[in-house]
């Protein structure tokens, strides 16, 4: 019997969390990054109308809204006034938005990226909109899994 894949790699997987997530959501942006604990590096993004992450960007994750995410689900509805974000250099550059990320981890439980959405300020993710990320980061914490049994991990 062949071994049948559905994606060669998690890039492959990423471009189609991305295409899923930016025909369900209506929020500007939608991103997926990997971090390996200290830098966090955009591998995918999606934006609607305005540019707010660029793919490729690395940053230190403790300077990034992703360092928020832990191991659950994090949501900010305003950037500027969140005191976990209100300082960040990327809220200075950016501004005032909402943001919601979840976790790409490893079966041990390492975070080795998220996928992530923001939008205006104050936006309130409704219910269907969370679902759709919470199972998109589950397939991509499936395939990151698979392709770090096989020794290629998403955090390279």
């Amino acid at each position: 019997m062949e071994n049948y894949s559905f994606f060669t790699d998690e890039l492959e997987a990423a471009d189609h969390v991305i295409e899923v997530l930016s025909n369900v959501l209506t929020v500007n942006t939608v991103f997926i990054a990997s971090n390996d604990g200290k830098t966090n590096r955009i591998l995918r993004v999606f934006n609607r109308e305005e540019v707010l992450v660029n793919e490729g960007l690395e940053l230190p994750l403790q300077d990034t809204y992703c360092g928020l995410i832990s191991g659950k689900a994090a949501y900010v509805a305003h950037t500027s006034e969140h005191p976990s974000t209100c300082m960040m250099p990327v809220t200075e550059t950016m501004g005032d938005h909402s943001f919601i990320g979840f976790p790409v981890n490893l079966r041990n439980g390492e975070i080795v990226g998220t996928i992530c959405a923001m939008h205006s300020p104050g936006y309130i993710f409704s219910k269907a909109e969370v679902q759709s990320m919470y199972s998109m980061a589950i397939l991509m914490s499936h395939v990151t899994e698979l392709q770090h049994q096989m020794d290629s991990p998403l955090v390279r």
